[in-house]
C-alpha cells in the first residue's frame, strides 16, 4: 500500500514538474504549446475519418471539380457551410479558368492584353461566376460524421464546363471591350459551335 501511494505521488510530482507555474510566461507558452498538440491530433483524426472519395477525389471529365467539409453542432448547418467551402473551392477554379481562357482567346486574336482588357476580363470572370453560382452544380456525394460533440459534413460538386461556357459566351457578346476582340480567335468560334450544339441537344 505505502508502494502503491509512494508512487502515485511521484507521478503526481513529475506531472506538477512538467508544468510551469500559473501566470508565468512559461505557463503561457507551455498552454500554447499544448493546445498546438491538440489542434494537430484533431487534424489527424479528421483526416483519418474523412471519407477515400473525399482524400482522393475523382476526376469527372468535362466538370470543374470541388470538395468542402466543415463542422457544426447542428448537423443541417455543418452541411451548409460545407456546401459553401465547396463552392468557394468551385467559384476559384472557375474564375481561374475563365481568366486565362479569355487571355488566350485574346492573345491568339493578335490583340494586345492591357490593364483595360485585364480589368475587363476579371469583371466577365467575376459576372460569369455570380451566374453559375446558385445554379448548375451537382452534389456528387455527402457524408455527415460525429466527431467528439459536433457534427463533420464532407460534400463533393461538381460543375459542367459546357454550362461555363455557355455563360461566358454570353457575358462576352454584352462586353463592348472583349467582344471585338476574342471575335476574332478560332477557338472562340469553336466554343460558339460547342455551345449551339449544347443547346440543340438540350431541346
Amino acid at each position: 500500500m505505502k508502494k502503491l501511494a509512494l508512487i502515485s505521488a511521484i507521478a503526481l510530482l513529475g506531472a506538477c514538474a512538467g508544468k510551469p507555474p500559473l501566470g508565468t510566461p512559461e505557463y503561457l507558452a507551455y498552454q500554447t504549446e499544448q493546445k498546438s498538440q491538440q489542434r494537430v491530433a484533431s487534424m489527424d483524426t479528421t483526416l483519418k475519418n474523412a471519407p477515400d472519395w473525399y482524400k482522393n477525389q475523382q476526376d469527372f471529365p468535362g466538370h470543374f471539380v470541388a470538395a468542402g467539409s466543415d463542422v457544426s453542432t447542428d448537423m443541417q448547418f455543418a452541411i451548409d457551410k460545407a456546401m459553401m467551402v465547396a463552392k468557394i473551392a468551385l467559384a476559384g477554379q472557375i474564375g481561374s479558368n475563365i481568366s486565362a481562357t479569355l487571355k488566350s482567346f485574346i492573345s491568339e486574336s493578335g490583340d494586345a492584353v492591357d490593364s483595360v482588357t485585364t480589368n475587363e476580363v476579371e469583371r466577365v470572370a467575376k459576372e460569369v461566376i455570380a451566374e453559375v453560382r446558385v445554379h448548375s452544380y451537382e452534389i456528387v456525394k455527402h457524408q455527415v460524421i460525429r466527431e467528439g460533440v459536433q457534427y463533420r459534413a464532407y460534400v463533393l460538386l461538381k460543375m459542367s464546363r459546357t454550362v461555363i461556357g455557355r455563360d461566358l459566351l454570353s457575358s462576352v457578346n454584352r462586353s463592348e471591350t472583349l467582344k471585338p476582340k476574342i471575335d476574332r480567335s478560332a477557338a472562340f468560334k469553336q466554343l460558339e459551335s460547342d455551345i449551339e450544339k449544347f443547346r440543340s441537344e438540350k431541346k
